[in-house]
């Protein structure tokens, strides 16, 4: 079963289920005619299901494409059970092949000859190629120019083919939405996903590009794949910190002065962008000043000394409020299921119940992922509450 890039359109935003409720039934039918081990499957049956899934693929018109695998030691493995798999025409293959002799015969006699290449070479006639770290850097190199080519139809590749590189195809496949980043096993952030899903569609090409979620025998959690598909991109955030010794070596050169260096760091542009917008927030509140009629109040002696009274007072609030949130108590509270009243622009003290509490102790940050209910609709819609040591949460 798979879940395919139709549960959104490019021109919307809101996430259709049509593809994944079909996924669904297609795995529960499944198992009433078949019993399924819980297990994991063998190399030989992972090995059938990519070459059917693959033959599938070229039946349906959706070749060229990138299976992203996000292991190389599973790559390897799945490459070596492609023997019986060809997807070029004779016409290709002496393309191929008389590409890959120009660049291997750059090399010396006995490296003509190593392992990788002579497999590598054998894949690559046959229009099938891997991308990993672990490849030559010159079998690298030869597969991403005849991939640009159209020559390459099956590319099995780790997340690194989707970095730097502008290597657009018809259909991107990912065989898990799960990777292991050293530590746990976790989700795809959404801004992974969006880089390595982008790559299909071709320019001029293909109308739509085509997205495909292998689910082999586990359907992907809704939330889970709402979360990654259409959740915020990562904030990046510069650590540019200038050291002594940096400053040293830069006044004893000619070329560059330490102002200069400052200015060209991610940091200071930052600044510069959020000044501009300052700036121009300043001028448009100067012009709802100066067409603001005078305030006239009998009672309100002092009005202006009402108001910093009132940001003190929000102030302290806020404050009070978020040393109440960090205490072991509020954490024990703040459970999923727990009912709380919020109070955002979008909904003014609303009832909703929390669904996923999440708490980063290096940001200081408490955030609570809610499900608010509103006589807007009968659904029910995500938001996400911050609460910050600045005191400017909700």
């Amino acid at each position: 079963a798979v879940v395919s890039s139709r549960v959104r359109a490019a021109n919307d935003k809101n996430f259709k289920t049509s593809e994944y409720d079909r996924a669904k039934a297609a795995l529960a039918a499944r198992k009433k005619t078949k019993k399924e081990s819980n297990q994991r499957p063998g190399k030989q049956a992972e090995r059938n299901t990519i070459l059917s899934f693959v033959r599938m693929l070229e039946r349906e018109n959706l070749l060229p494409c990138v299976i992203f695998i996000l292991s190389k030691a599973r790559i390897n493995d799945l490459a070596e059970g492609l023997n019986a798999l060809d997807l070029t025409i004779n016409k290709e293959k002496g393309l191929i092949r008389e590409f890959i002799i120009k660049c291997v015969g750059r090399l010396k006699g006995s490296d003509r000859d190593l392992p990788q290449i002579v497999f590598l070479k054998e894949l690559l006639i046959r229009g099938i190629a891997v991308h990993h770290s672990g490849v030559l850097p010159l079998m690298k190199e030869v597969t991403e120019m005849l991939f640009e080519k159209g020559l390459i139809k099956l590319l099995l590749a780790t997340e690194t083919f989707a970095m730097g590189i502008n290597m657009p195809t018809r259909t991107v496949v990912f065989d898990a939405i799960e990777k292991f980043d050293g530590s746990c096993k976790r989700l795809l952030a959404t801004s992974e996903y969006i880089q390595m899903a982008g790559r299909a569609g071709r320019r001029g090409i293909d109308e739509t590009g085509t997205v495909i979620i292998l689910c082999k025998g586990k359907l992907p959690d809704f939330t889970d794949l709402i979360s990654m598909v259409q959740g915020k991109a990562t904030d990046l955030s510069s650590h540019f910190k200038p050291t002594y010794n940096m400053i040293l070596s830069v006044l004893k050169g000619k070329d560059l002065k330490v102002e200069e260096l400052l200015k060209r760091s991610f940091a200071e542009y930052e600044q510069q962008v959020k000044s501009r917008g300052y700036k121009q927030d300043r001028k448009e509140l100067e012009k709802k000043l100066e067409g603001l009629t005078p305030v006239s109040c009998q009672v309100c002696h002092n009005i202006d000394q009402y108001y910093m009274d009132g940001l003190i007072m929000m102030e302290l609030e806020n404050d009070f409020k978020h040393r109440i949130l960090n205490t072991a108590k509020a954490s024990k509270s703040l459970h999923p299921g727990r009912v709380v009243i919020i109070s955002t622009p979008q909904f003014p003290f609303h009832m909703a119940t929390i669904i996923n509490p999440n708490v980063d102790d290096k940001k200081d940050i408490r955030e609570l992922r809610v499900i608010v209910l509103h006589s807007k609709g009968t659904t029910a819609d995500w938001i996400s509450v911050q609460h910050q040591n600045h005191g400017s949460g909700q």
